[in-house]
């Protein structure tokens, strides 16, 4: 596994973490408003971090089916962090801006689309033989 990766998933676990804990801990600290908002807001937040464990699995196995929604989430945290900067929150916004970013530099560095895309031999999707090598009657 290479290093980006590694970094790559740890990051996104982290993510996923935060997901699963910030949400009802919040909850606790200002309840108000709704409860069923509040029951749907938590919902949410424990899909997308259930969607991340789950992409970060496919990556971790060499999988491109965990690229697009790692990269959706990331985009939507780096606009929301981008948004939040100029409130009382700015720390907060700024670690998960600055995290977004890391996370999408990881995914599209060299070592990680390599792995995967499985664009380490041809690019053509051939295996190198030549025309015709085929079982008879291809």
């Amino acid at each position: 596994m290479p290093p980006a990766l590694g970094i790559l998933l740890l990051l996104v676990i982290i993510e996923s973490f935060i997901l699963v804990v910030v949400p009802p801990i919040a909850l606790i600290r200002a309840p108000g408003g709704p409860a069923g908002a509040q029951v749907f807001l938590i919902g949410c937040a424990l899909a997308a971090a259930a969607v991340l464990a789950l992409s970060a699995r496919a990556l971790a196995r060499g999988r491109r089916a965990g690229r697009a929604p790692i990269a959706t989430w990331q985009l939507l945290q780096l606009a929301v962090g981008i948004t939040m900067i100029g409130t009382d929150e700015r720390w907060w916004a700024i670690a998960a801006a600055v995290m977004a970013l890391a996370i999408l530099a990881l995914l599209v560095s060299p070592p990680v689309v390599a792995l995967t895309t499985g664009s380490n031999g041809p690019s053509n999707g051939s295996r190198g033989g030549a025309a015709g090598d085929g079982p008879a009657g291809s």
